[in-house]
């Protein structure tokens, strides 16, 4: 996917947070790291707040996620998590 789409798609998902002080808490696999650091550089650049990032293997985040951690977007890079995830109302 491209850089440009991966932003729009990402970004786009937390439109409350686009037009507050907020920012936007990003889960986000390790893979992703420079697509989506290139994508919250470009959000910031267009006047929003920079997007707190934080990178680790899906399956970590998940877990992370599932106990409570605050996100506003989950980025994996297994489909399977986002569907445990999204089973437990998180």
């Amino acid at each position: 996917m491209p850089r440009r789409w991966l932003f729009l798609v990402v970004f786009a998902l937390v439109p409350p947070l686009a037009s507050g002080a907020t920012p936007a808490r990003v889960y986000a696999a390790a893979s992703l790291t420079l697509a989506l650091t290139d994508a919250a550089e470009r959000w910031r650049r267009a006047g929003h707040p920079a997007p707190v990032m934080v990178f680790a293997g899906s399956a970590t985040l998940a877990k992370q996620l599932a106990a409570g951690a605050p996100a506003d977007v989950f980025v994996s890079a297994d489909a399977t998590w986002m569907d445990e995830l999204a089973a437990r109302n998180r």
